[in-house]
């Protein structure tokens, strides 16, 4: 059952009265069309335009196309395809934190193996004092 763009809410109305859609693959990053959803460089002064919707009006209107059963016409959106919740992930995986936080490991191990050289540094030397103590106490002079 189609729907006809009358029936359609009106920002979805808007937009495809302003983006009217050729085809599923019209809005694909090699056409020359202009994707709406994303910032664009003008080749002429290399002044870089902001999209023309918002990433808030963005979701309004997937989500009305949604309902509509009507996405696949919408241009698309880096985050729409799963990047944003990868990189979510990651970050639950493996929290960033603070530089102090990320570095204190290999700071604690880095101070370990100082300090077990320092350790085996100062035994050798109490060894050496011993060795040279006994020399010199049994020589009469």
């Amino acid at each position: 059952m189609k729907l006809g763009l009358k029936e359609l809410p009106a920002k979805l109305r808007a937009f495809f009265a302003k983006f009217p859609p050729e085809t599923e693959k019209a809005w694909s990053l090699g056409t020359a069309r202009p994707n709406p959803f994303l910032p664009a460089k003008n080749e002429i002064t290399g002044a870089w335009r902001g999209p023309v919707y918002s990433n808030r009006k963005q979701a309004d209107l997937f989500k009305l196309a949604k309902m509509h059963n009507l996405q696949h016409l919408l241009p698309r959106q880096k985050t729409w395809n799963g990047e944003k919740n990868r990189r979510i992930i990651q970050s639950v995986i493996r929290p960033k934190g603070k530089k102090f936080e990320r570095n204190k490991e290999a700071r604690q191990e880095k101070k370990n193996t100082i300090l077990q050289e320092a350790l085996k540094k100062t035994d050798a030397f109490k060894q050496n004092l011993k060795k040279e103590k006994a020399l010199n106490s049994r020589s009469p002079i």
